[in-house]
């Protein structure tokens, strides 16, 4: 029996108040506890700071090298086995509110298998922004797990 998984929101580690350009990491490498195997159908974002930032969230079976806040991501050779995919959340992905916002990319539809369940995520901002405090941006997955 099919069943879906949502799993809750956890902070990307490593933000600070550094001033961040395309494509430099964003945060540390973040785990998040999820099921061995299923299909990634939405990924949700808490944005506290409401910067409505573009970001790609890379996603690895396996844990990797980590990027360094604020300073160009460049994914180690020996880390390729383990990517799974990537999800991208666009400006247009979020809902401003007063002092935050929030994003949910449907659809996304990326298989993936993990040996106990975690899966390690980089996340790699694509425009400028710079986020006031550790804790700023929060993912949750939603995950359908075929039966």
């Amino acid at each position: 029996m099919s069943e879906i998984w949502t799993g809750p929101y956890v902070d990307i580690a490593g933000i600070d108040t550094t001033i961040m350009v395309a494509a430099d990491a964003l945060g540390t490498t973040t785990t998040f506890d999820v099921p061995e195997k299923g299909i990634i159908e939405t990924l949700r974002l808490t944005d506290l700071d409401n910067e409505d930032a573009a970001i790609d969230f890379l996603l690895f079976n396996a844990a990797i090298t980590s990027g360094s806040n604020g300073v160009a991501y460049d994914m180690a050779d020996g880390d390729n086995g383990a990517y799974i995919g990537q999800v991208k959340v666009s400006n247009a992905d979020y809902s401003s509110l007063v002092d935050n916002s929030v994003a949910a990319v449907p659809n996304v539809g990326l298989a993936y298998s993990c040996l106990g369940g975690v899966i390690t995520v980089q996340a790699v901002i694509r425009v400028a922004a710079t986020y006031a405090a550790a804790g700023d941006i929060s993912v949750s997955f939603v995950i359908w797990i075929p039966g």
